[in-house]
């Protein structure tokens, strides 16, 4: 018989061995049953059977340069990080011997989501295909996103397994948007076959503009946009040769507001809407870096500046329509009218209004 079809095989040897210890994890803890007594190591034993069946089998496949399915390829470079993978595999078990007992994990989902990982990892540094790069980094992503919420009694680690499974998500689709592009300008996804590409398209480098083009705009916009709180003043600067100044003076600023989607609470950007009584109304500054910091910045800015001034005036109504008990005399409100509108609290039109209706009264 022909053994010829088991040669593409033997470049994912070392993988499948570790593929297979997980297998018979997870096959050994759907048929234990619930108080069954683990023995020393349990299910860790398993796993360091297939890690180190997987360090063995990459040595003995130094120096084999083969290559399997046309898109795994074991070269020196793949069986040196297949090995240091494995080897790292192996301490994190034993670092974890006891401790997913002691910690209440579910010790079969742990060690198998482990191996999983590593076969992932595995693929990852020995395939030349960006399609097949995009696969194993799936399997490892799934894998690691289960393990960091695998503690279900821990909210903080609910949350991370849930900010990490949806920024995993845009970065997947992101890189398989790349992918789609880099498709469309070479025709292929083959590592080997984009290098030649690139290299000969050197005299027309229709993927370097292409790539230039996409990222120069942002590049530009994060390099240049720079945000400023004074003790006066918050200024947006943004630009190259046209360049435009957002100016809001602290005295006109009546309140401000903070708007963050989930995805700017991973990426720690949001919107900020300063709502002010100049002619502009509203000033919003958009994806800005730190938005928490910056709204407590400008807070703290405004508090110094008010601080010694005279009480704030929470509404310009109360000038006129407090009951006749509780008002000032016109001349102090109409001080006070005066240093709303020296602030830039009220408009012209509101300012003539209420100044009329105080000096009615006289």
């Amino acid at each position: 018989m022909s053994t010829n079809f088991l040669v593409p095989l033997v470049p994912v040897i070392p993988m499948l061995i570790v593929t297979v210890a997980g297998c018979a994890v997870l096959v050994n803890e759907a048929l234990r049953r619930k108080n069954d007594r683990l023995p020393p190591f349990g299910f860790g034993l398993f796993a360091l059977i297939g890690l180190v069946g997987a360090i063995v089998s990459s040595r003995l496949l130094w120096n084999s340069h083969q290559v399997g399915f046309g898109v795994i390829v074991l070269d020196n470079f793949a069986v040196f990080f297949n090995i240091a993978i494995c080897t790292i595999g192996v301490l994190t078990v034993l670092v974890s011997a006891g401790s997913a007992e002691r910690d209440r994990l579910p010790v079969g989902e742990y060690y198998a989501l482990m191996l999983f990982a590593i076969a992932g990892m595995m693929l990852m540094g020995s395939t030349n295909d960006l399609l097949v790069i995009f696969i194993a980094l799936e399997v490892m992503s799934l894998a690691v996103y289960v393990l960091t919420a695998i503690k279900r009694n821990s909210l903080e680690g609910a949350e991370g397994g849930f900010k990490y499974f949806v920024l995993g998500a845009f970065s997947s689709a992101f890189f398989l948007y790349g992918i789609a592009m880099v498709y469309a300008v070479t025709g292929s996804t083959n590592l080997e076959q984009l290098g030649s590409a690139v290299a000969t398209q050197a005299q027309n480098p229709d993927l370097l503009v292409i790539a230039a083009l996409v990222a120069l705009p942002a590049i530009l916009r994060w390099v240049t946009e720079v945000y400023l709180v004074t003790d006066r003043r918050v200024i947006r600067v943004a630009g190259v040769l046209h360049k435009q100044t957002l100016d809001s003076g602290l005295a006109k600023v009546n309140d401000v507001r903070l708007t963050q989607t989930v995805l700017g609470r991973m990426l720690g950007y949001g919107t900020l809407e300063i709502i002010t009584a100049s002619e502009s109304g509203i000033n919003r500054l958009e994806y800005l870096p730190r938005p928490m910091a910056f709204k407590k910045a400008m807070m703290t800015a405004t508090e110094a500046r008010g601080g010694g001034s005279a009480p704030a005036i929470s509404s310009a109504s109360a000038l006129v329509t407090a009951p006749p008990s509780s008002r000032r005399s016109p001349a102090d409100r109409l001080a006070d009218l005066d240093e709303m509108k020296r602030r830039g609290q009220l408009g012209d039109d509101e300012y003539r209004v209420k100044r009329e209706a105080i000096l009615a009264e006289l």
